[in-house]
């Protein structure tokens, strides 16, 4: 447990090869547990992984709170890890809202990044909420049907503003409710999450599912805490920068208009497209081209 500030401590862990080549893990969400099936990316004879639970989230603490919780915040904590493990330079890895804080951190601490590993990529555009619950209505429309049968019809045209009210409803039934109803509807964009490349994830508990939905709208309501399109407008500066981009063509969640805007603003980034996977990174697909770029950065050196 590192204490990052008088309110949050978050929990840090170490994996693999300790003298081997630094990667940092961004997890998803925000907000939600992350599971040790990532470690499967590294080869543990060659990589030193570390992981953390982002604050507020899983074993982090105080858990769910949302005081001093921001991105510029996670990327201070990111820098603190470096700073307390004494690492000068490492590879970042991160997917889906992991992608995005991946690539806020390479853009306010380039020095400090060997190179950038992004998968399932979000850019912190607000046309992606219309995107999810307005558009993919014409995708997912059952799925789109059992999120709105939790709302007047008034609030159909905007879903996405109506959960992010609900959730935060003074009657803690109908907060619970609605996270969960959040969540189902997230899983259908995603695609199977309840298996991770044949690993059962664990079940949710009530208190996981409010603090996660709390903590991922509180972020997306507000611009992901960065001024508005930030990373649309500034990934362009990552030019130079060794990178690879991994996208699953039937993710629904992050679309991927997102990960080819970024391959146009970043070219120095190897883009793969996954034809037949969607938003998991343990889908076929996406699982190989990520092993394939941390094994092409075995040439790397710490």
């Amino acid at each position: 447990m590192l204490a990052v500030d008088a309110r949050h401590q978050i929990h840090v862990e170490q994996a693999g090869k300790e003298d081997g080549v630094r990667v940092i893990f961004l997890h998803g969400g925000p907000g939600i547990y992350w599971t040790p099936a990532i470690y499967r990316f590294f080869d543990p004879d060659h990589y030193r992984v570390i992981a953390f639970d982002q604050r507020g989230t899983d074993r982090s603490q105080p858990f769910g709170e949302l005081e001093d919780n921001t991105t510029p915040h996670l990327i201070a904590d990111i820098e603190r890890i470096r700073k307390h493990l004494g690492i000068d330079r490492w590879i970042v890895f991160g997917g889906s809202w992991g992608s995005a804080l991946a690539l806020a951190y390479a853009l306010e601490h380039r020095e400090r990044v060997m190179a950038l590993v992004v998968r399932g990529i979000f850019l912190g555009d607000p046309e992606d909420d219309v995107w999810g619950f307005t558009y993919c209505r014409n995708v997912v429309p059952d799925a789109w049907d059992e999120l709105a049968a939790h709302f007047p019809e008034a609030d159909h045209a905007d879903l996405f503003a109506a959960c992010v009210r609900e959730v935060n409803n003074a009657d803690p039934a109908r907060c619970l409710e609605i996270a969960k109803a959040y969540h189902a509807y997230s899983d259908h964009l995603c695609g199977d999450s309840t298996r991770l490349d044949g690993i059962p994830r664990r079940p949710m508990i009530d208190a996981e599912y409010l603090v996660s939905a709390r903590t991922s709208l509180a972020y997306f309501s507000n611009h992901i805490y960065l001024p508005p399109m930030y990373l649309p407008r500034n990934v362009h500066r990552l030019q130079g920068l060794s990178g690879a981009i991994v996208q699953g063509r039937r993710d629904l969640i992050c679309p991927t208009r997102n990960a080819w805007a970024l391959h146009k603003a970043w070219p120095d980034a190897k883009l793969t497209i996954s034809e037949g996977a969607g938003h998991s990174p343990f889908e076929d697909g996406n699982r190989h081209a990520l092993m394939a770029a941390m094994e092409g950065y075995k040439a790397l050196r710490p």
